[in-house]
């Protein structure tokens, strides 16, 4: 009875966290009869919406693939503040459908304004782990790795935060239009680390700290050089704060590393110029860049091509099939080979033959039978039963 006891309590403190709503205003005596009104009419509408929020509820215990339903449903429970609800509308959707970037931030947001705890901040990293997995999202990469600074007062946190960053970098970081904002936030962590190392005005650094200093300026030279070696859009301009931040000449070889990528960048240019006037979803646009990657035939920047392709194109099948032919053929990394297929069902589980290439490449990589039949894995097993149907 005490447990029971305790887990209503504890579902009645959450039900009280409402998402943030807009101050009333406030109004005197003679707005009564208007506020009167007002009341009522929210409450019409408060009563139409739970109505709608039951139907939509009810239609996706039918139907638990329709999309839209789950969209509007997330949409009314997110207008009405119902926390709890809220979030289970959202997990039960992210167990049968990738989340679009839109999506995943206006969760993460709710969820980080209701985080206080260090428990509660471990939950919103781990939603955030979830979140870069379902397609590329500079700003995603680029809002938890800002997150992870407020927990650098932890025990290691200054490395959770590299961590992320270099992790971010790694999946984005050669973003031709979008990669230099994850770089700068970068530096700019490095940078505030590098200012609060810096001795008392007047004192002379200890060799411990002089030690620490130099550690941390060979970090953000570092992080200006990988940067310039990279085409991406105003990098001249990250060539001119580079040589303003140093009390050294840049070294030759960053320079010629620079201008390298400079070269490389004109090369990109038309293509992401075609992507910034086409209209979505720019499907022949990604094509052709595409094309002109594969012949550069730099891996790291193919994969990244096809993965900012598919964040725009994710119901073509074809486009799908190509990337996981390329993987299989070229990269052959089981993590990221089964990730890219299993994304590829999620996103098209109507096509056989994605199916079909997912179960031969998990046979590939000798992945367990009790995975593979999705016994170890319940938020696969409707998928499977669909491939029946689809059979």
């Amino acid at each position: 009875m005490a447990a029971a006891g305790a887990e209503a309590a504890a579902v009645a403190a959450e039900e009280e966290k409402r998402l943030p709503e807009g101050d009333p205003e406030s109004g005197g005596d003679s707005e009564d009869e208007g506020d009167s009104d007002s009341s009522g009419d929210g409450e019409d509408e408060e009563k139409e919406n739970e109505a709608e929020i039951q139907r939509l509820e009810e239609q996706l215990s039918i139907n638990a693939f329709d999309y839209n339903c789950h969209l509007d449903l997330i949409k009314l429970l997110r207008q009405e503040g119902e926390l709890i609800k809220l979030r289970r509308a959202r997990q039960k959707m992210s167990e049968l459908f990738p989340l679009t970037e839109e999506i995943w931030l206006d969760w993460l947001k709710d969820e980080i304004k209701m985080a206080s705890e260090s428990s509660e901040r471990e939950k919103v990293y781990e939603l955030f782990e979830r979140a870069v997995k379902d397609y590329i999202c500079p700003e995603i990469w680029l809002e938890y790795a800002q997150y992870s600074i407020g927990g650098i007062g932890q025990e290691g946190g200054i490395e959770k935060v590299r961590s992320i960053f270099e992790r971010a970098l790694t999946a984005v970081g050669l973003h031709v239009t979008k990669g230099t904002a994850l770089w700068e936030a970068y530096r700019e962590f490095e940078n505030a680390i590098l200012e609060t190392a810096q001795p008392a005005p007047g004192s002379v650094p200890s060799p411990e700290q002089q030690q620490m200093l130099c550690s941390q300026l060979e970090k953000i030279h570092t992080l200006f050089r990988r940067q310039l070696g990279i085409p991406l859009l105003d990098m001249e301009a990250s060539y001119a704060e580079y040589e303003e931040w140093s009390e050294d000449p840049i070294p030759e070889t960053t320079v010629k590393n620079y201008k390298k990528a400079l070269q490389q960048l004109e090369k990109c240019k038309p293509y992401e110029e075609a992507l910034l006037g086409a209209e979505p979803p720019k499907l022949a646009e990604y094509q052709a860049y595409i094309d002109f990657e594969m012949k550069a035939g730099d891996p790291a920047r193919i994969q990244l091509i096809y993965e900012r392709a598919l964040a725009e194109n994710c119901l073509v099948p074809d486009l799908w099939a190509r990337y996981n032919q390329y993987l299989d053929r070229q990269l052959k990394v089981k993590e990221l080979v089964l990730s890219a297929h299993d994304r590829a069902v999620r996103n098209c589980p109507w096509t056989v033959g994605l199916w079909i290439r997912y179960l031969l490449a998990m046979e590939r990589h000798r992945v367990d039978h009790g995975i593979i039949s999705g016994k170890d894995r319940p938020s696969q097993q409707d998928f499977f039963t669909q491939l029946l149907f689809v059979l």
